[in-house]
């Protein structure tokens, strides 16, 4: 109880301080003690964000209001750097609880959790000229190219953060980063509630707050990384190529099945783009396909995308997108397995895993391509952590998309987004009774999302607001597929989802 007061007194306090501590530095870092030409320097930046956000189904709702807070120092004597990052995440509902609600899951919740502490050494002129080297270890964020892979999430409450080491090489415009890293677990802080049994009734029951726990390192999961990156590789074209490969224990096929061996998964891709440029066409094409040592086979993933700037005042530049998830293999109904009474079905199938496999999204984030997260991608119509209904990501899909953005003077920007999405493969979405559905007509087509947002940025940029939504129409997938798990699905036509915040900068 101590440090949850503690922590609303940070997310709070911290807001105003950065508010107070504003200057003319925009979003770099405030020198505290020296400057860029010291051997001693200190300095510190960080945010607070405030959100709310509103999700309307048919026939439901959700209400959300999501703080975050980030303090971000650093310490440098001469070549030797460190650094650490003090983030606090919280979440309130009138609308959701603990477990069906998704406020107080790790997405939203994750209270005064130091997500980064490290140090880090630089050397240079190493071996040759010209050649720096760099080494850090200690708990970090990875960002890495697009971010699609491994990336620091910028829409959602919580971030994703690794403990490990890390060493970079950097000669002129190129840089290769190597990496061992475990995944540290974000643990729950948020309110402790109980789903009981009242009068014949499923009601959830408030019965305390979590204490303060510390996320911890997924010692099961080791991965390995390599990323490296050419500035203007062929003339004004940035290229990079990086190999990923995650060990950890095999996933049971049915509940309660042993884990056996550790098993690995690779994943490999190159990326080729060019910068958008005022009257100027641009592009970017990213190929990513994945081994899989169990279940056996390659998985693979796709993003391509040709835009063109105007050359006028609006700064405007459309573009299209296309972005493609899938693999060998089918999943094919094999066990019925019961299910609890809540599904109203009588059981579950789960796949036949052998020779097949589609691509599994690492720590990539989604708002980039695919628009906001939050509440939006958390909550679906069924509660709980059910897929049922779940607005798709980077597996299984084909998804085209058009896309407009705008900037005035720096100080306000504009993107709208129209995507499409249907299924790859859609027998590898077969998750109800092999008797309920025909498996050989099952509809592709999974629905269509429009999503935009505005930003405006006041006092140096150092106060932003945003405006932003998404809708979501369902299509055919809905009723074929989960409609004999849930009644309730025929019922549903469309997501629709509003938000705004206003973010703080030092």
């Amino acid at each position: 109880m101590l440090i949850s007061t503690i922590g609303r007194i940070f997310s709070i306090g911290a807001g105003a301080i950065l508010l107070l501590n504003a200057t003319p530095a925009g979003a770099e870092a405030v020198s505290i003690i020296g400057d860029d030409s010291s051997e001693f320097q200190f300095s510190v930046d960080g945010a607070h964000r405030t959100r709310f956000e509103n999700l309307l189904h048919d026939g439901s709702k959700g209400r959300l209001f999501a703080l975050r807070t980030n303090l971000h120092p650093q310490l440098r004597y001469g070549n030797i750097t460190l650094g650490g990052e003090l983030m606090d995440s919280r979440a309130y509902s009138p609308d959701f609880a603990y477990p069906f609600g998704y406020p107080q899951n790790g997405q939203f919740n994750n209270t005064v959790e130091p997500i980064q502490y490290y140090l880090g050494a630089k050397f240079d002129n190493v071996f040759v000229d010209g050649l720096d080297v760099t080494l850090k270890g200690g708990r970090f964020t990875l960002d890495l190219g697009s971010g699609r892979h491994f990336g620091r999430n910028h829409f959602r409450n919580t971030v994703e953060s690794f403990r490990g080491g890390q060493l970079l090489f950097e000669r002129g415009d190129q840089s290769l980063l190597l990496f061992f890293v475990n995944p540290l677990q974000i643990t729950n802080d948020g309110s402790l509630s109980r789903l009981s049994v009242i009068d014949g009734q499923p009601t959830v029951r408030f019965v305390g707050q979590r204490g303060q726990e510390m996320d911890s390192p997924n010692t099961d999961l080791d991965i390995f990384g390599a990323h490296y990156q050419r500035a203007d590789a062929i003339g004004d074209v940035n290229a990079e190529a990086y190999l990923y490969v995650l060990k950890g224990p095999r996933a049971p096929v049915l509940p309660g099945a042993p884990a056996t061996e550790r098993l690995a998964r690779y994943t490999t891709g190159v990326r080729i783009w060019r910068n958008p440029a005022p009257g100027a066409f641009d592009f970017e094409i990213e190929a990513t396909p994945q081994f899989n040592q169990h279940p056996q086979g390659i998985g693979y993933y796709g993003h391509a995308e040709a835009g063109y700037s105007l050359n006028s005042a609006l700064n405007a530049r459309i573009s299209f997108l296309f972005d493609i998830a899938s693999g060998n293999g089918k999943f094919l109904p094999r066990q019925c397995t019961p299910m609890p009474p809540f599904y109203q079905s009588d059981c579950l199938s789960y796949p036949d895993q052998r020779g097949s496999a589609r691509f599994t999204p690492l720590f990539g984030r989604l708002s980039d391509d695919f628009g906001p997260t939050g509440l939006y991608r958390a909550n679906n119509p069924f509660g709980g952590g059910s897929r049922f209904g779940d607005v798709p990501g980077r597996s299984d899909i084909v998804s085209p998309a058009v896309r407009f953005e705008a900037a005035l003077s720096g100080d306000f920007a504009l993107q709208a987004t129209a995507r499409a999405f249907w299924r790859e493969d859609p027998t590898q979405t077969v998750l109800t009774s092999p008797a309920s559905i025909d498996v050989t007509s099952l509809s592709k087509n999974v629905g269509y999302q429009i999503d935009a947002r505005s930003t405006f940025d006041f006092l140096d940029e150092h106060v932003q607001l945003e405006f932003g939504g998404a809708i979501f129409f369902w299509g055919d997938e809905l009723d074929d597929l989960y409609a004999p798990l849930s009644p309730a699905a025929s019922g549903i036509t469309s997501r629709k989802y509003i938000y705004t915040s206003i973010t703080v900068k030092m």
